[in-house]
């Protein structure tokens, strides 16, 4: 069963996400944030584009797609660790360079606590 902490993140991301594409197609400014979360004394390390929210609701905008990852060496608190940072940092790139490949494919942020990261994404629906 999910902790509350990470239904309520689950659905500020959902909001989020069904934003992104619209602020990428029209070029709207970033206004990326990082902040710290606890819950049930678990830490989350969050970040995300908050700019989105000034376009909310898209309706095309309607597909999330997240991607979670198990931290090799996590901190006790469950955060990322140092050692981790360049290769968490090259995953991203990398991740973030084939996924662009798809125009329709946008990057909203990123959650990292209990061991694990998590990043979202929102995909335009296409009708044919």
């Amino acid at each position: 069963m999910k902790s509350i902490n990470q239904r309520i993140f689950i659905l500020l991301f959902s909001c989020f996400l069904s934003l992104n594409s619209f602020a990428q197609n029209n070029q709207q400014v970033e206004n990326w944030s990082f902040y710290i979360s606890n819950y049930e004394e678990l830490l989350y390390s969050n970040f995300l584009d908050l700019e989105l929210a000034k376009v909310a609701p898209v309706s095309e905008a309607d597909q999330l797609l997240s991607i979670k990852i198990k931290l090799k060496s996590p901190q006790e608190d469950g955060l990322s660790s140092f050692d981790e940072h360049d290769d968490l940092v090259k995953l991203e790139d990398k991740l973030l360079e084939i996924l662009f490949r798809d125009n329709l494919i946008y990057y909203a942020g990123r959650t990292t606590g209990n061991g694990n990261r998590i990043y979202f994404f929102t995909r335009i629906s296409i009708s044919i």
